[in-house]
C-alpha cells in the first residue's frame, strides 16, 4: 500500500512539474510540437511525391506542359503534396522562374527524392531531353527504394525489438527486486559506491542504445 501511495505521489509530483515547466516555456512546448507535425507532414509528402512524379510525367505524355501538369497536382491530389505544389505555382505566376521555384520549393521541404526530381528538371532544361521519360525512370525508381527501405524495417524490426527488450530488462529487475527485496537495493541508491554503479549502469545502457541503433538504422 505504501508503495502505491508513493507511485501515485511521485506521478502527481511529475505531472504537476511537467506543467508547471511547459507554462513556464510554452515556447518549448510549440517548438516540440512544430517539429512533430514538419516531421509528420514530410512523411505524407515524401508518400505521395511518387504518385505526384508519375501523374506530372503522363501529363507531358498527352502534351501538357510542365506548369499544367503541377496544376493537375494540386487539383486531383490531397494534402500535403497539393498544397506545396501550389504554393509553387503562386510563386512562378508572381513572376519568379520556374528554375528559382524549383530550388526555394526544395530547400523547403528538405526530401532527397524530391531534389532527385528538381536536378533532373533542372539539367533537363539546360541540356533537352525527354522529361516525360525522365520522370518516369524516377518514379520507378524512388517506388523500389521504397520496397527495399520497408524490407530493410521489417527485417531490422527484430533486432529492434531486442534491444528494447534488454534494455528494460535492469530496470524490470530493479522494481522487481526493489519490491521483493528491498534491502538489497537500499545501497544503490544510498551508498557512493551504490550510486557510482547505477551511474555506470545508465551509462552502459545509454551506450548500448546508441549501438543497437546504428546497427538496425540502415539507410537505402
Amino acid at each position: 500500500m505504501l508503495m502505491a501511495a508513493g507511485l501515485v505521489l511521485c506521478g502527481l509530483a511529475v505531472g504537476l512539474l511537467t506543467l508547471a515547466v511547459l507554462d513556464l516555456k510554452p515556447s518549448f512546448l510549440s517548438s516540440f510540437i512544430g517539429r512533430i507535425e514538419k516531421k509528420r507532414r514530410k512523411a505524407g509528402f515524401d508518400n505521395q511525391l511518387v504518385d505526384a512524379i508519375g501523374m506530372i510525367g503522363n501529363s507531358l505524355k498527352a502534351g501538357f506542359s510542365i506548369i499544367q501538369g503541377m496544376d493537375l497536382v494540386v487539383k486531383m491530389m490531397g494534402e500535403p503534396v497539393s498544397t506545396e505544389f501550389k504554393a509553387l505555382l503562386n510563386e512562378v505566376k508572381l513572376g519568379v522562374s520556374l528554375n528559382d521555384a524549383l530550388v526555394a520549393f526544395g530547400e523547403r521541404m528538405k526530401s532527397d527524392d524530391l531534389d532527385l526530381v528538381i536536378n533532373a528538371t533542372l539539367v533537363s532544361y539546360e541540356t533537352g531531353g525527354n522529361l516525360a521519360e525522365i520522370y518516369s525512370r524516377i518514379a520507378a525508381t524512388i517506388r523500389e527504394r521504397n520496397i527495399l527501405q520497408k524490407k530493410v524495417e521489417s527485417l531490422s524490426a527484430q533486432g529492434k525489438l531486442q534491444g528494447m527488450i534488454v534494455g528494460a530488462l535492469p530496470v524490470v529487475l530493479l522494481i522487481v527486486l526493489n519490491w521483493l527485496a528491498p534491502d538489497m537495493v537500499y545501497p544503490l541508491f544510498h551508498t557512493g559506491a551504490g550510486l557510482l554503479i547505477l551511474a555506470c549502469v545508465v551509462l552502459l545502457e545509454c551506450m548500448g542504445a546508441f549501438f543497437i541503433r546504428k546497427i538496425t538504422t540502415i539507410d537505402v
